[in-house]
């Protein structure tokens, strides 16, 4: 019963953790492609030429 338990919350975390992992991959990805893409859309915002 408990190792069947075990089991279980530790399939529940792994999910959670994959999840997380792939929310916060995507979430740098959008951030890269919204900096690559302000740069061209408001230069005079940046310190950068």
């Amino acid at each position: 019963m408990l190792t069947e338990l075990w089991q279980n919350l530790s399939h529940l975390l792994n999910k959670a953790v994959k999840d997380f992992i792939y929310f916060v991959r995507m979430f740098s990805a959008c951030l890269t492609i919204f900096f690559k893409n302000g740069y061209k859309l408001m230069p005079e915002a940046l310190p950068y030429p």
